[in-house]
C-alpha cells in the first residue's frame, strides 16, 4: 500500500499521508514516497499537504537507544535524518507555494513539515511540537530551522520542553496562520490552493525570494532593493517564468 496519496491537476499538486492506522508515522517508506513526489511534480505552483486520520503525523519513529550506537546504525538514522532535511528544504524552497492542513497532532520532524510550509491552515483543536528531548534526543536538526521560522525564544522553549503546543498559541506565535473549523478546513484549504495556483509563473517565487533576502536587513537598505525588485519583476517579459 503507497504510504501517501499524490494527485496534481490544475497547477496543484495534492499529498495525504495516508497512514492513520499507524498515526501517518514518518518511516523511511513514507519519507521516500515524499520525497519521490516532490521531485516528480517540481513544475506544480502549489503543493498542499495534509494526512488522512485523526492526526497529522505523529513523527518518526523513536530511537531504540539513547547512547552507544553502532556504525551500522548510525549510517541509516544519518539517511533518514537527511530525508527529513531534503523535504524541508524543499519545501521552503518550492519556487510555488507550500500550503499545510493541520488536522491532530503533528509532532517531531512531521512537524517541521509544517513549519516549512509557506501558509498553514488548522483545526482548532490541533496541536503542533517536538517530544525528541522528553526521550533525551538533542532536537538538533529541528533548531537548524525553528529560529528562522518564530523567534529564538519560543523556539527555545518548543524545544527544551518537548510539549504539544495548542492552536491558540500556534496562532500568536506564527506557527499557524489561520484556524477553522473541522467542516470549513478543506474548503478554505482548497480555496488558498486555488488562488496561489492562479498567480502569474513566478509570482509567488519571486515574493518569497525578496522574503528571504530583506529578512535581516534594515528598512532603509532592503527598501530600495524591494523597490528594484518590483521593476524587475513589472520589464520581464511577458510570457516569462522569472
Amino acid at each position: 500500500m503507497n504510504p501517501i496519496e499524490v494527485s496534481y491537476d490544475n497547477n496543484i499538486l495534492r499529498l495525504t499521508l495516508a497512514q492513520p492506522s499507524a498515526g501517518n508515522l514518518l518511516d523511511d517508506a513514507m519519507l521516500d514516497a515524499i520525497l519521490q513526489a516532490l521531485q516528480k511534480w517540481k513544475q506544480a505552483r502549489v503543493v498542499v499537504l495534509s494526512a488522512q486520520g485523526k492526526d497529522f503525523s505523529i513523527g518518526r519513529p523513536k530511537p531504540r537507544a539513547s547512547s552507544g550506537l553502532d556504525e551500522t546504525t548510525g549510517k541509516k538514522v544519518r539517511a533518514a535524518l537527511e530525508k527529513v532535511h531534503a523535504i524541508n528544504m524543499t519545501l521552503r524552497d518550492w519556487p510555488g507555494a507550500t500550503l499545510a492542513v493541520l488536522r491532530g497532532q503533528a509532532n517531531g520532524a512531521a512537524a517541521g513539515f509544517v513549519a516549512n510550509c509557506d501558509v498553514v491552515v488548522a483545526e482548532p483543536n490541533a496541536t503542533i511540537g517536538y517530544a525528541e528531548i522528553t526521550y533525551d534526543l538533542p532536537p538538533a536538526v529541528v533548531a537548524s530551522y525553528l529560529p528562522n521560522r518564530i523567534t529564538a525564544r519560543v523556539a527555545q522553549y518548543m524545544l527544551l520542553t518537548g510539549s504539544q503546543i495548542d492552536m491558540n498559541r500556534a496562532l500568536s506565535w506564527g506557527l499557524v496562520h489561520e484556524l477553522h473549523a473541522a467542516d470549513k478546513l478543506e474548503e478554505r484549504a482548497e480555496d488558498l490552493a486555488a488562488f496561489l495556483a492562479a498567480r502569474a509563473p513566478g509570482a509567488i517565487h519571486h515574493c518569497k525570494q525578496s522574503l528571504y533576502a530583506f529578512a535581516n536587513q534594515t528598512h532603509a537598505v532592503a527598501g530600495p532593493r524591494g523597490i528594484d525588485r518590483v521593476l524587475e519583476w513589472l520589464r520581464r517579459p511577458a510570457a516569462g517564468n522569472s
